[in-house]
C-alpha cells in the first residue's frame, strides 16, 4: 500500500507539468506523448485539455487517498494486534 500511494503521489506531481503548462498557454512546451494522445483523443481546445487534466488529477487523489487509508487501516490492525 505504500508503494502504490507513492506511485500515485508521483503521478499526479507529474501530471500537474502539462497542466501548468496549458494554464500558462504554452501548448508548444507540452511533451510530444502527451499531445499525442490528446490529438487523437479529438482534444485540441485548451478548455477540453484542462478539463481532462483536472478530472485525471482528481481521479489520482482519489486513488491515492484510498491507497493510504487502507494502509492507515492495515497498520493500525497491525499494532492492535488483531
Amino acid at each position: 500500500m505504500v508503494l502504490a500511494a507513492a506511485i500515485f503521489e508521483g503521478t499526479g506531481i507529474l501530471l500537474l507539468l502539462p497542466f501548468l503548462e496549458i494554464l500558462l498557454e504554452r501548448p508548444e512546451a507540452l511533451p510530444a506523448s502527451v499531445e499525442t494522445v490528446l490529438n487523437q483523443w479529438g482534444i485540441d481546445i485548451q478548455g477540453e485539455r484542462i478539463a481532462l487534466l483536472t478530472l485525471l488529477f482528481v481521479f489520482i487523489a482519489v486513488l491515492r487517498a484510498l491507497c493510504v487509508w487502507k494502509r492507515d487501516l492495515k497498520l493500525r490492525s497491525l499494532a492492535l494486534g488483531c
